[in-house]
């Protein structure tokens, strides 16, 4: 199964920026110490800084309502633009999760595909909004 959690929540990115730890997308036993790094609220993103060890890595959070493979290949580009400007594209350092109420069935095809096939990079997570 591809999704990673089922939530219902309104506003789940703000949500998030006030609080990284809600909805489990972080744990403070695993992400000793996490912030806001930037909310982008025309492009409904979150980025997340988090601390381990000394290492530093980030987890980019999209918010849509409906998922198509048009929007997957859309939050990629940016995706791909947001690992750029943060790591110098070492894709390893960042993780995406997709936040979504409505999905194609393309899109788990597609995310299944990518999780396959970059297997050195941290898989996609889709989180169901049931709100």
């Amino acid at each position: 199964m591809l999704f990673d959690r089922r939530i219902k929540e309104p506003n789940p990115l703000r949500v998030l920026a006030q609080d990284p730890y809600a909805f489990g997308i972080c744990t403070k036993e695993t992400d000793f110490s996490v912030e806001v790094k930037e909310l982008n609220v025309e492009k409904n993103y979150l980025i997340l800084r988090k601390r381990i060890d000394g290492s530093v890595g980030y987890i980019c959070i999209f918010e849509r309502g409906s998922l198509t493979i048009e929007e997957m290949r859309s939050i990629y580009a940016e995706f791909r633009n947001l690992v750029l400007r943060l790591t110098n594209s070492n894709f390893r350092e960042v993780e995406l999760v997709l936040i979504c109420k409505h999905y194609d069935a393309e899109v788990l095809e597609s995310i299944s595909e990518y999780n396959r096939t970059y297997t050195h990079r941290v898989p996609i997570k889709l989180i169901l909004n049931e709100y």
